[in-house]
């Protein structure tokens, strides 16, 4: 194709293999169950780019991010008897499926959260659909668990 050919921003000479990500959003920030229903389609349709091991079933974990849905993580806190403050965060841990081991790590993070002022207000085992992971993906799963923290009265936002 030549120059005079070029529509629009496409230009092949920008064609190489790369992995590719997808974006939705909504650009005034509100939230929706449409957009995240989208961002869930839009995430099936991603097996074409390459993400798959030789097994052609196990994936490379590609997900969903979702901006401060608070809401949603209090009724999840709720829900596995977890009480949180007004303001708290919650992340996902991923662990050794040994108990052992993955009760040392838990109490590594809850004692780094304690030298940092913060406290974990509890922890919540991560539903896994194991399903769809192929025999590669099934031999290393780690456990998922979320921990939900609290923030200390008097300490800013921007530095919790």
């Amino acid at each position: 194709m030549t120059p005079d050919q070029t529509r629009g921003l496409y230009d092949p000479e920008f064609e190489h293999d790369s992995c590719g990500f997808g974006l939705i959003a909504n650009i005034v920030g509100k939230a929706s169950t449409w957009l995240v229903d989208q961002a869930f389609s839009a995430l099936a349709r991603m097996s074409h780019r390459g993400g798959v091991n030789a097994d052609g079933v196990t994936g490379d974990g590609c997900g969903v991010l979702i901006y401060r849905a608070e809401d949603w993580l209090r009724t999840l806190a709720g829900d596995a008897s977890i009480t949180v403050q007004a303001r708290f965060a919650a992340g996902l841990v991923f662990l050794d499926r040994d108990p052992a081991l993955a009760a040392a790590a838990q109490g590594i993070l809850e004692a780094r959260l304690i030298e940092e002022g913060l406290c974990a207000a509890g922890w919540r085992d991560v539903p896994v659909n194991d399903a769809p992971c192929g025999p590669l993906g099934l031999s290393s799963r780690p456990m998922i668990r979320q921990v939900f923290v609290d923030a200390p009265d008097g300490l800013d936002e921007p530095a919790f």
